[in-house]
């Protein structure tokens, strides 16, 4: 038996890779069984490429030479997109103004995860490995885990259903938490 799936444009997240020197493939070509739409930076270039798979958008600062990122991404035909700020606002800016409102972020461990908060995407980001879920002001984070689980929460998050010692599931199943603002909960990845 088969199954057939029909996926829209920007249906999937997108996916943002702002660093790659700290991930492999393996974990980023799960995501990119849909053919999302892929935007990296200049920086991460060089770790990408060897990974054979189609980059959409090259996030690159102000002043670069397209000829010196055309180099890496050949013969691939892709967008350019320049900045002056921080390459992530500069990539929820682009993704934003295509319409696309899920975005998976590849970062750095110790990143800021401030501009990923509260904009118009639904971000996950990738870091250290782990895998943070945001959850927005005024939203609840429910999952099924089981026993021992780590969990790690960033913001002001309070348990709602389940229970928490040491940042690890009590017992197998659901965890409920909610925040007096937007807050993100870790699992390891």
């Amino acid at each position: 038996m088969s199954s057939h799936h029909i996926v829209r444009e920007n249906q999937e997240p997108a996916l943002l890779i702002l660093h790659a020197d700290a991930f492999s493939y393996e974990p980023i070509s799960e995501l990119l069984q849909w053919s999302p739409t892929v935007v990296v930076t200049a920086e991460a270039l060089p770790a990408v490429v060897p990974w054979q798979f189609h980059v959409d958008w090259v996030l690159a600062p102000e002043g670069t030479p397209r000829a010196e990122i055309q180099t890496w991404v050949e013969p691939m035909e892709v967008g350019f997109h320049f900045y002056r700020t921080w390459a992530a606002v500069a990539g929820i800016d682009l993704l934003t103004a295509r319409g696309i409102t899920d975005v998976s972020v590849f970062v750095s461990e110790g990143v800021d995860f401030a501009p990923f908060e509260n904009g118009p995407l639904r971000c996950t980001l990738f870091s250290g490995g782990t895998r943070w879920n945001h959850v927005r002001e005024g939203s609840a984070f429910r999952k099924w885990l089981p026993d021992r689980a780590r969990v790690s929460i960033r913001g002001d998050a309070a348990v709602t259903e389940g229970a928490l010692a040491h940042q690890t599931t009590v017992g197998e199943g659901w965890l409920g938490l909610t925040g007096r603002g937007s807050f993100w909960v870790g699992e390891p990845w």
